[in-house]
């Protein structure tokens, strides 16, 4: 069985999110409850996870067929409320702007395509 590569909190503090090893699965798990809520493949165990900041919604990345994929989902629920496709060769990290309007993911240096910003 695989065992946990990286975890972190939620912004509210009442959730903490695990990585298994060889990014299998990250798992939501409430601390008010016994609920948890899985996401399949997870691109990266310590990045590929943004928050926008007033903690209400969450983009992380997963990786699956050998595409790279933004998963949209809401953290009073942890629902995925939507997942697409980027055109990347290899998804490096993403980040939500400072106005939470837009969304930006960035290749990997080996492939450089600059910075694709979706709103």
């Amino acid at each position: 069985p695989a065992g946990i590569a990286h975890a972190r909190w939620s912004p509210d503090s009442r959730h903490i999110l695990t990585t298994s090893d060889f990014q299998l699965r990250l798992t939501v798990w409430s601390l008010l409850n016994t609920a948890c809520v899985h996401v399949r493949w997870p691109k990266h165990p310590l990045k590929g996870v943004s928050f926008t900041q007033d903690g209400k919604f969450a983009a992380i990345c997963t990786r699956r067929d050998c595409k790279d994929y933004i998963n949209l989902l809401s953290c009073d629920t942890w629902e995925i409320m939507g997942v697409f496709a980027v055109d990347t060769l290899d998804l490096a990290d993403i980040e939500w702007s400072p106005d939470d309007s837009a969304i930006v993911v960035w290749d990997s240096f080996l492939e450089y395509k600059g910075l694709s910003p979706f709103s």
